[in-house]
């Protein structure tokens, strides 16, 4: 995945879990708003960091689905964004927050046994 120390790592997967909150807060304000542009401002933001950690962390597939949602509210005419799209470009990034948020599993092996220790 990637060269980072493991504690740096789980910290990262820990957090996806508050970023997922942070994402749909952003994203509920922005539609009971109408989507002013300080509100999408403050959303494409938000998913711009997503979108340039999920690399560094090893998770392209969190960068790409970012990458989407991003795109979308940038080149939208608010407030006339393509809400549809959008949403579905939400739930894709939160479906990867929720990958990356899993508990991992760590595999120790030793001569006799095996367990599993969650992380």
């Amino acid at each position: 995945m990637n060269d980072l120390p493991h504690d740096i790592n789980i910290a990262y997967t820990k957090s996806a879990r508050a970023k997922i909150i942070v994402l749909n807060l952003l994203w509920e304000i922005a539609v009971r708003n109408n989507w002013t542009p300080q509100v999408a401002d403050a959303l494409a933001e938000f998913v711009f960091r997503i979108k340039g950690s999920g690399g560094s962390y090893g998770y392209s597939s969190l960068t790409d689905a970012a990458d989407r949602l991003y795109a979308l509210i940038r080149e939208s005419d608010l407030p006339n964004i393509r809400i549809s799209a959008a949403n579905e470009a939400r739930k894709a990034l939160e479906r990867e927050l929720r990958f990356v948020a899993r508990p991992l599993t760590v595999v120790s092996t030793t001569t006799d046994n095996r367990r599993e220790l969650d992380c």
